[in-house]
């Protein structure tokens, strides 16, 4: 295939995104439709991080949030599988939260993907890795069957990588419209709406209702009777359960350290987030997680 028409081609499923993710088709629509038929278009798997708990309420499957690849599966034990966790979740996560810049990432098993950080108003969201290639043409990690499938892996060169890139850009960007638009949509009362969205895009940073008041143009004391009065909670209560959601989220969805959670979402002491947890669900961070594996297990 020419550049021109690998240009052509990407730009035809940057269109067909668009138009699936239109805000309308959102409140009907499955993220997991949108990301097999993308897998299917760009012939490769998508796995999401979300460390920052975005997608709580969203119509979309754990699977996405893991790589669920059988070559990224094998042999996921004991020191290989810390090994796995350093560069995926650890090196590739500060990597992302410090830069747009998507790059190849190579894993100690000879494995390729493609790292899109995404980024909305300089603000780190979460990240879509889409793979897997292949960095050499032999590995001694794998064996018997498993050699076959590695062996079919394409090689990425910067070109493919580029333009992968800026296809899953894209993608990334029409899932945070897609999600404001599920979150948001059904609020019939413009300053709910507002409110909401106030609050679900600055939880994660040190937000008070002075500020909020400033956003709305009202007076303090005008601003919490109008929170209250809105939603029967204090501005407080709502900033406390936007956090929660996105730590339940974030139990569920990643294997990432529970000491490294509390500052993802906008609270800074550890040992306040568990008190404040277990307040809230009942239950303590790694109970909540263990259960979640537990019924997970008996689907």
């Amino acid at each position: 295939m020419s550049i021109q028409a690998k240009i052509l081609y990407y730009n035809a499923i940057m269109k067909q995104i668009g138009k699936y993710l239109e805000l309308e088709e959102a409140k009907k629509a499955s993220l997991n439709q949108l990301l097999v038929s993308i897998e299917k278009s760009l012939g490769i798997h998508i796995t999401i991080h979300d460390p920052r708990g975005l997608f709580y309420g969203a119509t979309i499957s754990s699977e996405w949030f893991r790589h669920r690849h059988e070559l990224c599966s094998y042999k996921r034990s004991g020191d290989a599988d810390k090994r796995c966790i350093q560069t995926c979740l650890d090196e590739t996560g500060s990597h992302s939260r410090q830069s747009s810049i998507s790059k190849i990432k190579h894993c100690w098993k000879g494995l390729t993907e493609v790292v899109v950080p995404i980024y909305a108003d300089d603000d780190f969201k979460f990240i879509i890795f889409a793979g897997l290639f292949k960095s050499k043409e032999s590995s001694s990690i794998f064996q018997s069957d498993m050699i076959k499938t590695f062996e079919k892996l394409e090689i990425c060169d910067q070109k493919r990588a580029l333009n992968i890139s800026r296809v899953i850009n894209h993608i990334g960007q029409s899932i945070l419209l897609y999600l404001e638009n599920f979150y948001f949509a059904s609020q019939e009362d413009d300053r709910m709406q507002i409110i909401q969205r106030y609050i679900y895009h600055h939880a994660t940073q040190k937000i008070s209702l002075e500020e909020l008041a400033s956003h709305l143009f009202l007076s303090k004391s005008r601003t919490s009777h109008l929170v209250s009065s809105l939603f029967g909670k204090s501005f407080s209560e709502l900033i406390k359960e936007e956090r929660i959601k996105r730590a339940c989220s974030i139990l569920r969805n990643s294997r990432k350290p529970i000491y490294q959670i509390p500052p993802l979402i906008g609270i800074e002491n550890e040992y306040y987030f568990y008190r404040l947890f277990k307040k809230e669900m009942g239950s303590t961070p790694r109970q909540y997680r263990q259960q979640f594996i537990e019924d997970k297990k008996c689907d």
